[in-house]
C-alpha cells in the first residue's frame, strides 16, 4: 500500500465518482476556486449517466408546493431548482468547451389510456403552474395518439440533452478548470483523524484532502459502509434501445408512465426504459429488448420498420423513496453525500453541484436539505412529476 499523498499534494476536495453528478460537482467547486481531485473506479462518464435518455422536465413556476402531496414536494423543489440552472449551465459549458451538448426545448407529450389519468396529471401540473394543454381523440394528431392512447397532455417547456456529449463537455471543462481526474481508482476505505477524513484509500494510492464528496452512484452505499451505517442505495438496471430513421420521426418526447420515446435531431430514437432489480449485472437481455420494441411500435407504428442500431443497459442508483441522499455524511465532519438520484441524476445534476458547493463553503443551501439527509428515516413512496410514476 502506498503512503498517504504528501501534504503538498493535498486537495481542497476529493470527489469520488465520475458520473454526471461527480463531474458537475468537481467543475462547480473548481470554478469556485477549490483545488479538486476526482477519482473514478473505471473511466469517468461511462456508467449510468452515459446510458440515460437526457430528459429534462420543467420546474414549477411557483415556490409554494402546498397544493402537492407532502411526499411530492422534495422532488418538486430539487427539480425546480435544477431546471432554473440548466440554461446558464449549458451556456457556461459552451463558453468553457465550445461543444454542442444537444440541449433542446422540443417539449413533451404524455399519453394516457383514459381521461381520468390524464386529468389527474393535469391537476398536478396546474398545482405547479407548469404550462400544459390537455388533448383527446378530437385534438391534434401526435405520436401514439388516436390509437391505443386517446388522451394526452402537451408540455411545451420540457427539454432534453444528449448524455454522451454532456459528459464529454463536463470532463473537458473539469480538466480546463484544473481538476485532477484519476481513472481506475476505486476507493475502498478512508483514513481518519478523529471525526474527520484525511485520505481516500485506493489501490492506486491514498488521496488526501480537506473535504470529500461521495458521489459514486450505485457503489455509494458500499463506500459509505466504511464510515458507518450506509444509506440504502441499490442498483436498478435500466435497458434502452436505439432506433435509426432516415429523418427525425417527430420532435417531442413521448412518455407513457415510465416508458418513453426520445427523438434526436439526427433521426435516432431512444426507446426506454426498464426497471430491474438485477444486482450489479449491467447486461442486456433479449426479453427486455423485445418488450421495448413492442412498446415503441404500439406508440409509434413506424418504429417497427426502423433500424435497430444499439441496445444497452445502465445501473441507476436507486433509493427507497425515490429521493437522492444529499448532505453531510453523519459520521464524518468534512464529507458530504450526493448519490441515489435514481432516474433523475442528469436532470438534477446542476442543482446538486450548487448545493454541494454551498455546503462545502459554509453557505446556506438554496433549498432545505432535510428531506434528502443521508441518515433520514426512509419510507418507501413515489414522488412523480406527472402521474403514473413520471420518472426518467
Amino acid at each position: 500500500m502506498n503512503s498517504v499523498t504528501p501534504p503538498g499534494d493535498t486537495s481542497d476536495l476529493v470527489v469520488i465518482g465520475g458520473g454526471v453528478i461527480g463531474l458537475s460537482i468537481a467543475w462547480e467547486c473548481a470554478r469556485a476556486g477549490m483545488s479538486v481531485r476526482l477519482l473514478d473506479r473505471d473511466e469517468p462518464g461511462r456508467a449510468a449517466s452515459w446510458a440515460g435518455a437526457g430528459m429534462l422536465p420543467p420546474g414549477a413556476r411557483t415556490a409554494d408546493f402546498s397544493a402537492l402531496p407532502a411526499s411530492a414536494r422534495p422532488e418538486a423543489a430539487l427539480r425546480t431548482l435544477s431546471a432554473s440552472f440548466w440554461p446558464d449551465h449549458v451556456a457556461s459549458l459552451r463558453d468553457a468547451v465550445d461543444l454542442d451538448v444537444g440541449y433542446r426545448r422540443h417539449g413533451a407529450v404524455h399519453l394516457f389510456e383514459d381521461e381520468g389519468a390524464r386529468d389527474a396529471a393535469a391537476s398536478r401540473l396546474t398545482a405547479q403552474r407548469i404550462g400544459h394543454k390537455k388533448f383527446d381523440e378530437s385534438g391534434p394528431t401526435r405520436p401514439g395518439h388516436g390509437g391505443y392512447f386517446r388522451n394526452g397532455i402537451a408540455v411545451p417547456d420540457q427539454a432534453q440533452v444528449r448524455n454522451p456529449r454532456l459528459l464529454k463537455a463536463l470532463r473537458i471543462a473539469c480538466e480546463r478548470a484544473g481538476v485532477s481526474i484519476v481513472p481506475q481508482a476505486a476507493v475502498h476505505d478512508f483514513r481518519r483523524a478523529g471525526d474527520r477524513l484525511t485520505a481516500a484509500v485506493t489501490d492506486a494510492g491514498d488521496f488526501a484532502a480537506g473535504h470529500f464528496c461521495l458521489a459514486a452512484g450505485v457503489w455509494s452505499g458500499r463506500l459509505a459502509a466504511t464510515l458507518g451505517p450506509p444509506p440504502p442505495v441499490e442498483p436498478v438496471r435500466g435497458q434502452i434501445a436505439l432506433l435509426k430513421f432516415p429523418a427525425p420521426p417527430f420532435a417531442e418526447t413521448v412518455e407513457v408512465g415510465k416508458r418513453y420515446l426520445v427523438p434526436r435531431d439526427d433521426g435516432r430514437l431512444l426507446v426506454g426504459a426498464t426497471e430491474e432489480r438485477a444486482g450489479f449485472a449491467a447486461e442486456t437481455t433479449a426479453g427486455a429488448l423485445a418488450d421495448l420494441l413492442a412498446f415503441a411500435a404500439r406508440v409509434f407504428p413506424a418504429a417497427a420498420s426502423a433500424t435497430l442500431e444499439r441496445h444497452w443497459a445502465g445501473l441507476r442508483p436507486g433509493s427507497p423513496d425515490g429521493l437522492p441522499f444529499l448532505g453531510p455524511v453523519p459520521d464524518a465532519a468534512n464529507a458530504v453525500f450526493a448519490a441515489g438520484h435514481f432516474r433523475n441524476g442528469l436532470q438534477q445534476s446542476p442543482a446538486t453541484a450548487v448545493l454541494v458547493r454551498e455546503l462545502l463553503t459554509g453557505r446556506r443551501p438554496s433549498i432545505d436539505l432535510t428531506p434528502y439527509a443521508a441518515d433520514r428515516h426512509v419510507v418507501p413512496r413515489v414522488t412523480p412529476f406527472v402521474p403514473e410514476d413520471r420518472s426518467h
